[in-house]
């Protein structure tokens, strides 16, 4: 902004509707051209402490009022405020309203703030990635932000541990891998290496998040598809046996699912429908046997 500065005129910026001056954060006027006095010394930068609200720089008395002067605002930051998340999610804005009183042929332009949004104070934890659909075995990919009032990301809060379970549960499964991992700004994030997955096929699972101090969140539901069944083999041969009498004990038989390399091969046992139709093929067979002998 340029103009002609009387003593005492004021500039004064005004924070947009919804959002709030993060008061922990100095500003600085950078006096860029000319040799305006806020209170530093002619043509030199100055500091002002904002309010939630305002921003306020004073023409110093006996400075150099009357030139031309360019004034460049920095380090400035917003943060939300809680009546309305919907319109103060973190990022750029460039609607800060800047007045000024007491100067003759003042030229103020318009959106000549650069601000960033900041987060606002921590609140709660969220999902910031939900996990997805996916094979039984291969890893889950969820990341859980520490987070404000308005879900933004507090990348300056931390570091805390986040546990994650499983909550919903119809498979019955365990959540194998690495459960815990502490936030990395702000983020604490599954990236795959950590081989965090279940091995049950099933609908509807979900995810719990918990920390020692903030409320657990769960995620969305998501579904673990039946991994490729790439083999079946014997887990109890058979055994030698008289004709006519039934196999002992019995034999049994497992399917052996293909997982991802790093995991190597799953089993899983017959289900007991599956040893049901084994041991009437095994009956099946004995019957057989005896039929042909009583034919002999």
């Amino acid at each position: 902004m340029a103009g002609e500065w009387q003593n005492n005129s004021t500039i004064v910026l005004s924070a947009p509707t919804n959002l709030e001056f993060n008061t922990a954060q100095v500003c600085t006027a950078n006096i860029t051209a000319g040799d305006l006095d806020l209170g530093g010394g002619a043509g030199t930068d100055v500091t002002a402490v904002p309010t939630a609200s305002t921003i306020t720089f004073t023409v110093v008395p006996g400075g150099a009022s009357s030139v031309a002067t360019t004034i460049q605002f920095e380090n400035i930051q917003l943060r939300p405020t809680v009546q309305n998340c919907s319109t103060a999610g973190a990022g750029d804005r460039s609607d800060i309203q800047v007045t000024c009183s007491g100067g003759n042929n003042l030229n103020v332009a318009t959106n000549v703030v650069d601000v960033t949004v900041v987060a606002g104070a921590l609140n709660k934890i969220g999902f910031s990635t939900e996990p997805i659909t996916t094979t039984a075995g291969q890893a889950l990919v969820p990341a859980v932000a520490l987070q404000d009032q308005c879900s933004n990301t507090v990348a300056s809060a931390g570091p805390l541990t986040i546990t994650l379970a499983i909550e919903n549960n119809p498979g019955n499964a365990a959540l194998l891998g690495t459960r815990q991992l502490a936030t990395s700004s702000g983020v604490a994030t599954w990236t795959g290496g950590e081989n965090l997955r279940i091995n049950v096929e099933e609908n509807g699972y979900t995810l719990r998040a918990t920390t020692d101090t903030l409320a657990h969140v769960t995620s969305a539901a998501f579904n673990i598809n039946a991994a490729v069944k790439s083999a079946v083999r014997f887990v109890q041969h058979p055994s030698d046996a008289v004709a006519g009498v039934v196999i002992a004990p019995d034999v049994t038989v497992e399917i052996v699912y293909a997982l991802e390399p790093h995991v190597g091969h799953r089993q899983r046992r017959a289900r007991p429908g599956e040893q049901s139709r084994q041991r009437s093929a095994r009956r099946h067979d004995d019957a057989s046997r005896r039929q042909r002998s009583g034919d002999l």
